[in-house]
């Protein structure tokens, strides 16, 4: 059985600009935006698989293994390194916050996003696996 990320093509896929816009970093001149892509990039330079292949190197969207350790590396990042709690924090009343994701609450969809957001900086193509769907089927 293939998944669906192995049928997608790279013109059905969302951008990266649409993935920036899930995960509420769509005005990529913010220093909210800056911020996280400073740190993002960091993050995968520094990133090694346990066979020692860096994050960077991730790039294969058609590769169980690079689906496998794309996972993993998101989850550091949200948990390990606690950035999920960073960047979409728990907002207390409304108080004009644009921020619409809260880590405590959307902790599946960010994961997914994030694991497709280091697919497509790694690749530098835009494209988007489902990941959802093959990895936390209904």
């Amino acid at each position: 059985m293939s998944s669906p990320s192995s049928k997608a093509t790279a013109s059905s896929l969302p951008k990266i600009t649409d993935l920036r816009k899930l995960l509420n970093f769509g005005d990529a001149s913010s220093s909210r935006a800056q911020g996280f892509n400073d740190i993002v990039r960091a993050f995968r330079r520094t990133y090694r698989t346990s066979t020692g292949v860096p994050g960077v190197d991730l790039h294969d969207w058609k590769s169980p293994e690079h689906q496998s350790e794309l996972t993993k590396m998101a989850r550091k990042f949200l948990d390990e390194q606690n950035y999920g709690r960073v960047f979409w924090p728990d907002i207390e009343g409304d108080a004009g916050n644009s921020i619409k994701l809260e880590y405590s609450k959307n902790q599946k969809l960010c994961s997914c996003q994030i694991h497709n957001y280091f697919g497509c900086v790694a690749n530098n193509v835009q494209y988007y696996v489902n990941y959802e769907t093959t990895f936390f089927p209904p």
